[in-house]
């Protein structure tokens, strides 16, 4: 399936890379077997669009129930004007403040990094725009 890649954030030695399935608008975050996330000189960069086979992550581990095990991929294309295509396809799913984001279960650390408490409820979903 064709991949939109819109996400891409370095922690320590590795990246967390996330995308849109383009035939259906499913928020996907691309690990690599072993359910590990991607190195951090990936050739994913962000506005890409791969052609992706890939499974499903099992198990699943909120709040990061979009994970998928990329099993091969091939690059299509550079996507331009990414506030067009999210505005056409209505991925846009709130215009409010950052702290409302997730449902309101953000929370941040010392160093002003945003993540959601894996011992609380999980949002419905861990991307938004």
């Amino acid at each position: 399936m064709e991949v939109l890649i819109v996400s891409k954030t370095h922690m320590a030695n590795n990246a967390c890379v996330g995308g849109i399935v383009l035939n259906d608008n499913r928020y996907v975050r691309l690990l690599n077997p072993g359910n590990k996330n991607q190195p951090v000189d990936t050739d994913l960069e962000i506005g890409q669009v791969w052609k992706i086979n890939f499974i499903k992550r099992n198990p699943l581990t909120p709040p990061h129930v979009e994970d998928i095990i990329v099993l091969n991929k091939t690059f299509v294309k550079d996507q331009h004007d990414l506030p067009k295509l999210f505005t056409d396809r209505k991925l846009i799913d709130w215009h409010r403040s950052i702290h409302q984001a997730f449902g309101g279960l953000l929370k941040w650390t010392s160093n002003g990094s945003g993540y959601i408490d894996t011992e609380g409820e999980p949002p419905e979903s861990s991307v938004g725009f």
